[in-house]
C-alpha cells in the first residue's frame, strides 16, 4: 500500500461500468475506508427499455417500490 500514502485523506471515486457492479468488488472499495482511504463508488449501466419502464413506474409512484433483479423478479428487502 506504498502509494496509499499519497491518497490518505483525499476522497477518491471509482468509476465503472456494469461490469463492476458486483459484490466483491463494491464491498472492497469499501472495505478500503478501514485503511483511511475516502471511497466511493459510481456504477453506471445501460438503460434498457425494461429499466427505462421501471424507472418511469417508479417516478408515477412517488413512493418507495420493489427492486427488481436481473430476471425482472422483485429483490427480497431491495426497494428504489
Amino acid at each position: 500500500m506504498a502509494g496509499l500514502r499519497q491518497r490518505h485523506g483525499t476522497p477518491i471515486l471509482i468509476r465503472s461500468d456494469f461490469a463492476g457492479c458486483t459484490h466483491g468488488i463494491l464491498a472492497h472499495i469499501r472495505g478500503l475506508r478501514e485503511h483511511g482511504l475516502d471511497t466511493r463508488f459510481s456504477v453506471g449501466v445501460a438503460i434498457t427499455e425494461p429499466i427505462r419502464q421501471a424507472i418511469l413506474a417508479a417516478k408515477q409512484h412517488l413512493l418507495w417500490v420493489p427492486a427488481l433483479d436481473s430476471d425482472g423478479e422483485p429483490r427480497d428487502g431491495a426497494e428504489v
